[in-house]
C-alpha cells in the first residue's frame, strides 16, 4: 500500500493572493487612489475623469489636481472678491504724539479666493497658487494673455480654506485687470 503525501496548499494560496493584490496596488496611479478614496472604486461612473458628480463645472481630473473633494459641492476653487485695500495716509508727528492722516484708497487690490490644500485624509503635497492678471480690452473684455503679478501662496495644510493675495499697485489708473489664480503642483 502506497502512502499518499498531503500537500498543504492554503499558505501557498494566501501567498499567491497577497502577491496578486500587492501587484495590483502597485499599478494604481495617484488618481486611481483618489477615485477609490472618494467613490469606492475606479469603475464607479461618478469617478470617471471627465465626470462632475456635484455639478460644480469642473471635471474629476481637475478636482484631483486642485486637491478638491469631488463629493462635497462646497469644495471649490474660485475667486470670491477683488477689492481695493485702504491704508492710512501721511503720519504727522507733534508734541502730542503720532496722529494719523486721513484714510486714503490704496493702489493695491486684495484678491480673496477659495482653495484647497489637498486630501484631508493623507499628506497632501504643497500647492503653490500664483496670482495672474490680463489687461482689459477697449470693448470691455479680456485676452487670454495672463501674466504673473509675482505674488504666490504656498498652501500646505489639508482641506479647503479661504485666503488672499495682494496685487501691489494693481488699482492704479491703468487699464482694467482681470484676475485668475493658477495652481502649480
Amino acid at each position: 500500500m502506497t502512502k499518499l503525501k498531503t500537500l498543504n496548499l492554503v499558505p501557498l494560496a494566501i501567498i499567491v493572493l497577497f502577491s496578486q493584490i500587492s501587484n495590483s496596488w502597485a499599478q494604481l496611479t495617484k488618481f486611481n487612489a483618489w477615485q477609490i478614496q472618494y467613490f469606492g472604486s475606479i469603475s464607479n461612473p461618478e469617478a470617471a475623469p471627465d465626470a462632475d458628480p456635484c455639478g460644480k463645472g469642473m471635471s474629476n481630473s481637475n478636482q484631483f489636481l486642485l486637491g478638491l473633494d469631488p463629493t462635497n459641492c462646497t469644495s471649490v476653487f474660485r475667486i470670491l472678491s477683488v477689492v481695493s485695500s485702504t491704508n492710512i495716509g501721511n503720519v504727522a508727528v507733534s508734541e502730542l504724539g503720532i496722529k494719523p492722516g486721513p484714510v486714503q484708497p490704496s493702489a493695491d487690490f486684495v484678491v480673496t479666493y477659495y482653495t484647497s490644500g489637498g486630501n484631508p485624509y493623507g499628506p497632501p503635497p504643497p500647492r503653490t497658487n500664483v496670482l495672474e492678471y490680463s489687461i482689459g480690452t477697449p470693448s470691455g473684455g479680456y485676452t487670454d494673455d495672463f501674466v504673473s503679478t509675482g505674488v504666490t501662496n504656498i498652501i500646505v495644510g489639508p482641506g479647503d480654506l479661504i485666503t488672499n493675495m495682494v496685487d501691489v499697485g494693481g488699482a492704479t489708473n491703468g487699464p482694467v485687470r482681470f484676475y485668475r489664480v493658477r495652481t502649480l503642483l
